[in-house]
């Protein structure tokens, strides 16, 4: 079950942000319950009047000030009507300025004191004698306003769109497009609004303008049903936090278009960012109980139960303590708690609301009959039933008391059955009710009238495993009655449509029952080989699911032979054929790519019988390890491998991969038992092997080993790149013996080789660590500092500046080497960081 659609809609009640004309119904998104205050016209874009000039209009400096308590007559903004009797202002002294400038000056004044009838003539006057003039943007604006102002809505209108048309930029582009925007908004005409919106966003400057205008495109892209694109808008809104009053609305919002999206795992994730951010309890309280309904269509009831009721302990629960409540009451349902339902309607049933009570009776029914309580279940259906008989809740009541009665074994149950049905033919619980009308007559051993009854849920809903049933004690009816034929239908039909239903065994035994009373002995033989394995006598039950398993096997069927010797080995498990049936469930694994499963059965085929699967078995197991690249299981089997005598080689693939993850591993003694197995081996060697044997060598600090393995390498490494990666292994080698001399030779033609990048830093670095090594340490410093103005690299450019630092301290220089220091400090703390972190210094 579910709680009741009306409840998980619930909104805060009392204050809704709504465009005008809209209902409280027809608006979902609840605004904090007490939103800041502010004055009646919060987006005063006109806030300051500029005087014009020759040059460009001056910026005007829009005002914003927190939103209006909602509801208001606009999104943001109240139409300002004009002033009664406002005495007319003296007309401004005649200056030496442009008369354009006097014009608008002049316009300014009525404008300045909200005597709009007088301001919109001047303001025209402007427009069409200075077409050209400098405050052209602000006359247009201001003429929209006092027309808004007077009322004449469609003249504000036109003229709002007349400066977007003319003017892609300036201080009135932003306002006017909010306003046009604020228009089309409250004429519902949301299609028109949202680019208005979207284009106030753009040239607005104040945060919460900007914010504003957003969150109303926002608005509109829900009520064009664009939920993805609303989605996307509100989460903008709502992780924007300086200057937004509009962040909790927002996330409000687009919690409830994931939550109607489907999308319920965000859509709780915001309500719990909503219920932590917010200082509004009324909020808190909404997000937190919302977040928790949401865990129970999540399947967490345990968590569900848990957080409604710690918010039922809040003294902030207010209006929605009784959806709270409801919810803990399907928490615990769906969690299998009945007892807490029953008891908690107990003690609360008299506190819920007319509207709640039906969904909270049903609970209370459905708990109870959930604990075998059937005759306590139905009154408690009956009062759904009476108090709201239209809703959905009393139509799922009416069935759940059929069900208790049928539980609770009823004499008169057929009857009520028959009577639900009767006054509601087209009841999607039909099938059920039919069904449960069969089950009753069925237990009461009324085979005959129970058949006709089974026989008409034919080609019904019902699910799969009740259909099952129906139709296997459809059979079992006629078999009582002695009607083989129709029981030979019955059960074939059976077997045909649920062929690996849990009573299959049992319909095969009747339906070769039904063939011997009709004489068909051929046929109930075949159902008697086919039963074989349910006899645990039967001498031919084992043999036959080996000779089965392996004739699936040579059809390619390897799923089914392994099934088949599965259940085998299962039924017998001393089988002789148990270490055949291990190796080819092995098999049947490994050649699915199954290795996890196929390393246990070729395991017991090796251990029961040696001389047929050993070899075998042990190659597969050696394959299962590398490719699910367990390391050391796969290094247990090739040590353990020659011990046993067998003389199956090794996958030299094997051996060198082993080798390669030893070395990545620093195990270097392992690395080189594994590699030396691989070199052993001189038709399968590669020069590869030499290197990584070599690094093997070097890494137990065995460098003449290691110089002797370098060097093979190279005699097979022939292009750039390899050989240059042999060069410096090898010159590293050579330095660690104090072979300097061929150390520099190494890595001299290895910078040849790759006279730039990477590998020629790595080669400078190497060059620098001989001179060190020598102790000429300016010459070393120099060239760790060379490849620090080369190189930009997060690994070697700081691995080149502690060598320089090191050999500049070597050298004296302790300034240079502290300014190094300092620079690595700064371009590579992070750097620094991971080595410290690793153990280093």
């Amino acid at each position: 079950m579910r709680i009741s659609p009306r409840y998980l809609a619930l909104g805060a009640v009392g204050v809704w942000i709504a465009a005008p004309g809209l209902s409280a119904q027809e608006v979902r998104r609840a605004l904090p319950v007490n939103p800041p205050t502010a004055p009646a016209v919060p987006f005063d874009f006109d806030k300051t009047t500029p005087t014009p000039a020759p040059a460009p209009t001056p910026k005007a400096t829009p005002a914003i000030a927190a939103p209006t308590p909602i509801p208001v007559t606009t999104p943001f903004l109240a139409a300002t009507p004009a002033p009664a009797a406002t005495p007319m202002p003296t007309a401004p002294l005649i200056t030496s300025e442009p008369a354009d400038v006097q014009q608008i000056e002049y316009a300014n004044n009525f404008y300045s004191k909200k005597i709009y009838d007088m301001a919109a003539p001047e303001y025209e006057k402007y427009i069409n004698d200075y077409p050209q003039g400098a405050s052209l943007q602000m006359a247009y604006f201001r003429l929209a306003e006092s027309y808004r102002g007077l009322g004449s809505t469609n003249s504000a209108k036109t003229t709002y769109e007349k400066l977007l048309d003319n003017f892609t930029t300036g201080d009135f582009v932003g306002p006017a497009a909010y306003r046009l925007g604020d228009l089309y908004f409250q004429d519902k005409n949301y299609d028109l609004a949202l680019p208005m919106f979207r284009r106030a966003a753009v040239r607005l400057t104040d945060k919460t303008e900007v914010n504003a205008a957003k969150y109303f495109a926002a608005r509109c892209l829900e009520n064009t049903q664009s939920p993805a694109g609303a989605i996307q808008a509100y989460e903008e809104v709502a992780e924007t936090k300086d200057n937004n009053p509009f962040r909790e609305a927002s996330r409000l919002s687009l919690a409830q278009l994931l939550t109607d999206s489907g999308k319920k795992v965000e859509a709780h994730k915001q309500y719990e960012l909503l219920a932590q951010e917010t200082d509004k309890p009324d909020i808190r309280m909404e997000a937190l109980v919302k977040a928790s309904l949401l865990k129970i269509d999540l399947g967490e009831y345990e968590k569900a139960a848990s957080d409604l009721q710690k918010a039922l302990q809040q003294p902030q629960i207010g209006q929605w303590k009784e959806v709270a409540r409801v919810g803990l009451m399907n928490a615990w349902y769906e969690s299998g708690k009945y007892k807490d339902v029953t008891d908690f309607y107990a003690a609360n049933g008299k506190d819920f609301s007319t509207d709640a009570l039906p969904e909270v009776l049903l609970l209370a029914g459905n708990a109870q009959r959930k604990l075998g309580n059937y005759k306590d279940s139905l009154p408690l259906y009956s009062q759904v039933i009476d108090k709201d008989p239209d809703s959905s809740f009393a139509k799922e009541a009416q069935y759940q008391r059929l069900a208790s009665l049928y539980y609770a074994d009823d004499a008169g149950l057929a009857a009520e059955i028959d009577k639900y049905l009767a006054q509601n033919p087209t009841s999607d619980k039909s099938s059920q009710l039919t069904l449960m009308k069969a089950e009753s007559l069925y237990r009461k051993q009324k085979y005959a009238e129970a058949a006709p009854v089974y026989a008409s849920l034919a080609g019904s809903t019902l699910p799969d495993d009740l259909m099952a049933d129906a139709e296997f004690k459809l059979g079992w009816c006629q078999m009582q009655t002695k009607n083989f034929p129709d029981a030979i239908k019955s059960f074939s039909q059976f077997l045909a449509s649920y062929p690996k239903n849990k009573l299959v065994a049992s319909a095969l035994a009747q339906r070769a029952l039904a063939y011997q009373q009709t004489k068909d002995l051929a046929s109930a033989l075949k159902d008697f080989n086919h039963l074989i394995g349910d006899y645990p006598k039967a001498k031919e039950r084992e043999i036959a699911l080996e000779q089965k398993a392996l004739i699936l096997g040579q059809q390619q069927d390897n799923q089914g032979m392994s099934d088949t010797f599965k259940k085998l080995l299962k039924e017998y498990p001393d089988s002789e054929a148990a270490p055949k049936a291990n190796y080819w469930i092995g098999w049947a694994a490994f050649t699915a790519k199954d290795y996890k499963d196929a390393v246990t059965p070729f395991e017991t085929a090796r251990k029961g019988d040696k001389e047929k699967y050993f070899d075998m078995a042990t190659l597969y197991i050696m394959n299962c390890y590398l490719y699910l690249e367990q390391r050391d299981k796969l290094a247990a089997e090739v040590e353990a491998y020659p011990k046993e005598g067998v003389k199956i080689k090794i996958p030299v693939q094997v051996l060198r991969w082993l080798g390669a993850q030893y070395l990545e591993a620093k195990n270097y003694d392992q690395s080189e038992k594994f590699l030396k197995m691989v070199t052993d081996r001189k038709d399968e060697i590669v020069p590869d092997d030499w290197l990584n044997l070599g690094r093997s060598f070097s890494g137990q600090h065995r460098s003449v080993e290691a110089v002797q393995a370098f060097k093979t390498y190279l005699d097979g490494a022939k292009e750039p790149v390899p050989r240059a990666v042999g060069l410096l292994a090898l010159g590293d080698a050579q330095l660690s013996l104090g072979n300097y001399d061929d150390a520099q030779k190494s890595v001299e033609e290895e910078c040849v080789l790759q006279p730039e990048g990477k590998m020629n830093a790595e080669g400078r670095i190497l060059e620098g660590e001989i001179q060190d090594a020598r102790g000429n340490y300016d010459d070393a410093a120099k060239l760790f500092q060379r490849v620090v103005i080369l190189m930009d690299d997060p690994a070697i450019t700081p691995r080149a500046m502690e060598l320089a630092i090191a050999s500049l301290k070597k050298a004296g220089k302790d300034a240079e080497a502290a300014k190094m220091l300092n620079d690595l400090q700064t371009r590579y703390g992070e750097y620094l960081q991971q080595k410290s972190g690793a153990g280093g210094n």
